[in-house]
């Protein structure tokens, strides 16, 4: 077990002369309890897999530069009722909302709150509370530290909104000047709108081009989720067909570095994305001299496809 939480064994291959990861537990980093530590939200699509909630910043800057996330992460500003013993003076604290969340634990149902107003006028009056939600189930507020909270998939019907409270200095807009700035905003966007179009344009452009590219320099070596127009556009519409199976076709690619890959396209698949994603994961963390790895994958609605690297010396059984 290391700093990653996880209970992992290894097997030495001797032919490479290193160490191979073949099992860990649990599967998911951010099933790791408390792994991003204190206010900080996990994602095991992203690299680094944690990053503090808006707001707040890690509590150790040069552990968490190291990848030890674990003494987690605090607030840039105190709330009103910190600063002041009149909390009603001054700007007031705020909500910020946080979507496709699978909420922290500890929280506390309040039961008289039965709108979504008095949910959040509840936590706004305590000074410890730091954040609420509000679903069919009632108004539910926490208190303190917020842990175990993960990012998920927007297609995930488990993921809920969090309103997490900050000090208002943390809310770029202002009232006071809101007029003075809406005058500002019209005349600017007036003389330079072709111009931003232009610019948004090129940029869209450039990025579609480099996605593939900058994907694979992910650190660690981690799968890559690719689009789905992105593996059309490596496999030139799957028009080079390898061969196919009970699980699906799979057409010949390249990437945009020149490197070949495999592209599978599972048919008949009845996985929910979150299942995908977990079995995709697994085996990903199998490496062996005998297996062709797996580079990435891509799941877009009803669209799921395997991406292997490509042996131009034909199929492992031969």
């Amino acid at each position: 077990m290391d700093l990653s939480g996880q209970v992992k064994q290894f097997s030495w291959l001797e032919s490479t002369q290193s160490w191979n990861l073949f099992w860990s537990r649990p599967i998911g980093q951010c099933e790791v309890y408390a792994f991003c530590g204190a206010f900080g939200s996990c994602n095991e699509n992203s690299k680094p897999a944690c990053n503090c909630l808006n707001g707040y910043e890690p509590k150790l800057k040069s552990d968490w530069d190291l990848g030890d996330y674990s003494h987690g992460c605090v607030k840039r500003n105190k709330f009103q009722c910190e600063v002041s013993s009149n909390p009603s003076s001054g700007a007031k604290d705020r909500f910020l909302s946080i979507s496709s969340l699978a909420l922290p634990e500890d929280a506390k149902h309040v039961v008289e709150a039965g709108l979504v107003d008095e949910c959040e006028s509840t936590c706004l009056s305590n000074c410890s509370c730091t954040a609420y939600a509000y679903n069919s189930s009632g108004c539910f507020i926490w208190k303190g530290e917020l842990l175990n909270l993960k990012q998920i998939s927007q297609d995930d019907s488990n993921g809920q909104t969090l309103f997490l409270k900050l000090a208002a200095s943390e809310f770029s807009d202002s009232k006071s000047n809101k007029g003075i700035t809406t005058i500002g905003i019209v005349s600017g966007a007036v003389g330079g709108s072709i111009v931003v179009l232009l610019v948004f344009v090129l940029i869209v452009v450039i990025r579609r081009r480099k996605r593939l590219a900058g994907a694979r320099t992910s650190v660690g070596g981690s799968l890559i989720a690719f689009a789905y127009r992105d593996l059309q556009n490596a496999t030139k519409n799957f028009s080079d067909k390898l061969g196919g199976g009970g699980f699906g076709s799979v057409f010949k690619g390249t990437l945009p570095d020149s490197s070949g890959v495999a592209v599978k396209k599972l048919e008949s698949i009845s996985q929910g994305e979150k299942q995908f994603r977990t079995e995709v994961s697994t085996i990903g963390t199998v490496q062996h001299v005998n297996l062709v790895r797996l580079r990435g994958f891509c799941s877009e609605g009803d669209k799921k496809l395997l991406v292997y690297d490509y042996m131009p010396n034909g199929s492992l059984d031969s």
